[in-house]
């Protein structure tokens, strides 16, 4: 129970800051820094590139998934040849 009543606690403690002081907790260098500064230009930089990554990586497990299933659904087909020629 008093484990309980400190996280209520911490949350609605947290939430009111965030509600009280937006501009600092969200101000990043990218939003109000100066877009010509070459830490802003950097930082997009880094953003862009672990974005690329991010994508690349949903790709190729996307991907994976797909051959995999469509070879699960060649190797059920042959399985139903094997049997009816089985049965024969």
């Amino acid at each position: 129970m008093n484990r309980d009543f400190l996280r209520r606690s911490a949350f609605l403690v947290i939430a009111i800051a965030l509600t009280v002081i937006p501009q600092q907790v969200f101000a990043c260098g990218s939003c109000y820094g100066d877009p010509h500064s070459s830490q802003t230009q950097g930082m997009n930089a880094a953003i862009m590139s672990m974005l690329g990554i991010t994508t690349t990586l949903f790709f190729a497990m996307s991907t994976i998934f797909f051959l995999l299933k469509r070879k699960v659904r060649m190797m059920q087909a042959q399985a139903k040849v094997s049997r009816r020629e089985g049965e024969e």
